[in-house]
C-alpha cells in the first residue's frame, strides 16, 4: 500500500523517515530522478530488537548499505551515530538534528502536585514517556525505597507498568509511585515543568541506546530541569557539558539511588542546574536544528544540480 501511494507522487524530493521505508522512497526518487533524503534517527541494526540476533542484525546492516549510498543527504540523532554511519557505509557524515522541542518560555508549574496525592515537601523525580524494558524504570523504583520523600512519576504509558506497579507494592512504596496517562505534546511541557528531576535511564543493552539521545532528555532541559541520565556517552556528553545534573549507570540500583541523593539534598546545587538547563536552548532547540536541517537539504540540492 506504502508502495502504491508512493507511485501517485510526483515530487521533487523524497524523504525516508526511517530505515523500514528507504527502499520504497528510493525507488520512487530513482523513478522520478528526485532529491532522496534519509533520517537514520536510529541505529536501525543495533536497536534492542536485534541483541542476540545476529542474522536479523546483519540483514538489516545489509539493507542499509544498499540503499544509504544513494541518498543525497542523512540525518541523524548524536554525534556518536552519524560518526559510526560515515565509518561504517564511507558516507558523507550525516548531518545531527537533535530531537528538540521549539524555544518557549516553560513556567515552573504545580499540574503534577494538584493531580497527584503529593505533599508539599515531597520531591518529584519524573519518567517521561514509555515504561518498557531496559529503561531503568525498575532501578528507579527500587532506588527510590531508600530516598525518604522521593515521589517517582511515570508520565506515559508501555508494557512494564504492572510490573512497576507490583514491585512498587512489594516495596512499601505504591503511595510514592504514580502513573500518569501520556498527555498531548502541546501540555507535555507543562506537566514536565512540575517535577524536580528528569530522569532518562537507558540501560547499555544495545549498540543504538549506546549512542541514544532521547528526545525526552530535552524536554526535561527546555522546562528547567535538572536531568539524572544514562552513564553513556551520548547522554553523558550533553549533562556534563552544560552541567546540568549527574549520570548513574542505570543498571545499578545503588548508583542510581545515590545520584538521586545528591540530587534531591537540601545541599545540592539545584538552582545551578537548573539555570544551565534554561541557557541549553541556546544551542541545542528546534529552531537550530530545523535549520541544520533545511540548509542541509539545499547544500544537497545545489550539489546535485551542479553535478
Amino acid at each position: 500500500m506504502f508502495t502504491r501511494a508512493l507511485k501517485s507522487f510526483d515530487a521533487e524530493h523524497y524523504h525516508a523517515s526511517d530505515l523500514y521505508c528507504l527502499a520504497a522512497v528510493r525507488r520512487a526518487a530513482k523513478r522520478r530522478d528526485a532529491l532522496l533524503t534519509y533520517d537514520a534517527r536510529e541505529l536501525y541494526p543495533f536497536v534492542a530488537a536485534t541483541r542476540g540476533r545476529p542474522w536479523v542484525r546483519w540483514f538489516w546492516r545489509r539493507f542499509e548499505a544498499r540503499h544509504i549510498k544513494d541518498c543525497h543527504a542523512v540525518f541523524t540523532v548524536s554525534d556518536g551515530i552519524a560518526d559510526l554511519l560515515q565509518d561504517t557505509y564511507h558516507i558523507l557524515r550525516p548531518v545531527v538534528v537533535h530531537n528538540a522541542p521549539e524555544t518557549q518560555e516553560v513556567r515552573r508549574s504545580d499540574v503534577l502536585r494538584k493531580q497527584l496525592p503529593i505533599p508539599p515537601d515531597g520531591r518529584i523525580v519524573l519518567h517521561q514517556g514509555q515504561m518498557r524494558k531496559d529503561r531503568g524504570c525498575t532501578q528507579l523504583v527500587e532506588a527510590a525505597t531508600a530516598i525518604s520523600g522521593a515521589h517517582i512519576v511515570f508520565l506515559g504509558d508501555g508494557p512494564l507498568q504492572p510490573q512497576l506497579q507490583t514491585a512498587a507494592a512489594e516495596f512499601g512504596i505504591a503511595d510514592r509511585v504514580h502513573f500518569v496517562e501520556a498527555v498531548a505534546p502541546n501540555r507535555l511541557l507543562d506537566y514536565t515543568a512540575s517535577a524536580d528531576v528528569g530522569v532518562t535511564l537507558l540501560e547499555d543493552t544495545c549498540l543504538n541506546h549506546r549512542l541514544a539521545l532521547p528526545n525526552k532528555l530535552f524536554e526535561y532541559l527546555m522546562a528547567g530541569l535538572p536531568v539524572l541520565g544514562s552513564d553513556l556517552p551520548e547522554i553523558r556528553g550533553i549533562i556534563t557539558k552544560f552541567d546540568v545534573g549527574l549520570v548513574a549507570d542505570p543498571s545499578r540500583v545503588d548508583k542510581v539511588r545515590n545520584a538521586l541523593e545528591i540530587m534531591l539534598a537540601d545541599d545540592a546545587p539545584i538552582s545551578k542546574w537548573q539555570g544551565n538547563a534554561k541557557r541549553v536552548s541556546e544551542t541545542i532547540s528546534w529552531e537550530i536544528a530545523s535549520h541544520r536541517f533545511l540548509t542541509a537539504i539545499e547544500a544537497a540540492r545545489t550539489a546535485r544540480h551542479q553535478s
